[in-house]
């Protein structure tokens, strides 16, 4: 199966950190490719050494029109069917990837199983294992995803997550075909632009479904950019 792999480029620390836990944690070969907008020098060199292709894209002057067009732009660049973009503060449970990725069909999207901090609102399981590739409690959180991890498909509603009164399971890592995530035009580049797209994909007769086996914790290092923390 060919799978591309790929994020948002940005503070050295956490591109390093994110991109290696996804590699280790893959469980199977993939390619890997990042986006960016003001990429900072010593990320791009440190992706340069490591053979990582990145695209440099120019500022929008808006962090959402920037993020989407990033997440757009990954699906572009990608040469496999399948890709699976995934947030540049994120780590990530054993065998996360195949988890995911061999669950995919035409009609289908399939989640991660998603923690996130709780630095920002979550419907997602919010357990907090650190903030920071430095204070991240490793340890704690792959004992809790051992307990947690099921061999098993979950829909909306078996998962239990709900957004404005409806079960829905929108989040990254996702896993679908390249050509699908083109067809239906991508994630638009404003707020709420992966509601929009996950709407739309719905309308289109496209199937939702949690690999509950696929664990990833989102650390919402976004809530620095919007001054919470």
């Amino acid at each position: 199966m060919n799978v591309t792999i790929y994020t948002i480029a940005n503070e050295l620390n956490w591109l390093k950190f994110s991109i290696s836990s996804a590699i280790e944690n893959a469980g199977m070969k993939c390619e890997i490719i990042a986006t960016g907008w003001n990429i900072p020098k010593e990320s791009k060199e440190w992706m340069e050494d490591n053979g990582i292709p990145f695209f440099e894209f120019k500022d929008q002057n808006d962090f959402l029109a920037n993020l989407y067009k990033g997440w757009n732009l990954g699906f572009e660049k990608a040469n496999t069917e399948i890709v699976v973009p995934f947030g540049s503060d994120q780590a990530f449970y054993k065998n996360w990837l195949i988890n995911l990725v061999k669950h995919v069909k035409r009609d289908r999207i399939i989640f991660c199983n998603l923690i996130e901090s709780g630095v920002l609102p979550s419907r997602h399981i919010v357990k907090n294992f650190g903030l920071t590739p430095e204070t991240f409690k490793k340890k704690d959180f792959e004992k809790f995803a051992k307990s947690i991890s099921e061999d098993k498909l979950k829909t909306p509603e078996e998962a239990g997550l709900l957004y404005r009164g409806e079960y829905r399971l929108d989040c990254k890592p996702m896993a679908l075909y390249r050509d699908v995530y083109l067809w239906l035009g991508g994630e638009p580049p404003v707020a709420g632009g992966d509601v929009v797209f996950i709407d739309n994909a719905i309308k289109a007769g496209i199937k939702m479904f949690q690999a509950a086996n696929s664990i990833s914790y989102h650390f919402q290092h976004g809530a620095k950019r919007m001054g919470v923390i």
